[in-house]
């Protein structure tokens, strides 16, 4: 039933939110970076480390907000371990297409992921009656700034501020590369791909 239950969840929610969250975990120390640095497993050729696995099941342990349990553990570990395999595969065919993700790409897509988090926040608020359909702007940013003690804009920058710390970490760049390589490939075969009036 728990993996079922995990399974559904993850599926509505999707797959890109694990990265998004994970990115945001606290600067560590020289010697804890060591120790998530050793590898796990290889996956075709790239090497998948401890702290990928940490980084991916903190962020979905955050979004599900439930105490822990052995199964539960069990099925986040898997359901991480199966996204990581699927981003090495993915970065690899990407950069055998001659496919790139930039450090200026991973931020542009953050800022957008955060806009749309922003936006959820005031249609969540809405649906709690917290705040009228019709609410302006400026009555937006006041409940904002009552709830999260900041600016939207203050708010955005700072976890920008943040992922590019982050990103100054050669592993933690690695991995977002890897988690947009994707994104990368569906964009560049949407702008390269002829579908005749009869495949249709």
């Amino acid at each position: 039933m728990v993996a079922v239950w995990v399974v559904m969840v993850v599926s509505a929610i999707g797959v890109a939110g694990a990265g998004f969250f994970g990115c945001f975990t606290p600067l560590l120390s020289q010697q804890q970076e060591e120790g998530l640095a050793i590898e796990i497993l290889l996956v075709d050729g790239q090497p998948v480390t401890l702290g990928d696995v940490n980084a991916g099941t903190e962020g979905w342990m955050r979004q599900f907000n439930s105490a822990p349990t052995p199964d539960f553990d069990f099925q986040i570990s898997a359901i991480v371990l199966n996204q990581l395999i699927d981003q090495k595969l993915l970065s690899n065919m990407a950069t055998a297409k001659g496919i790139t993700v930039t450090r200026e790409q991973i931020l542009a897509k953050k800022s957008d992921e955060i806009d749309s988090a922003i936006r959820d926040f005031r249609l969540q608020a809405i649906q709690q009656a917290d705040l009228k359909e019709n609410a302006t702007e400026q009555e937006f940013q006041k409940y904002f700034q009552e709830k999260n003690g900041q600016s939207t804009a203050d708010y955005k920058q700072r976890l920008i501020d943040e992922v590019t710390t982050q990103l100054g970490n050669p592993e933690v760049l690695r991995g977002q590369m890897n988690q947009y390589a994707r994104q990368a490939l569906e964009e560049s075969f949407a702008r390269t791909a002829q579908v005749s009036d009869d495949e249709v």
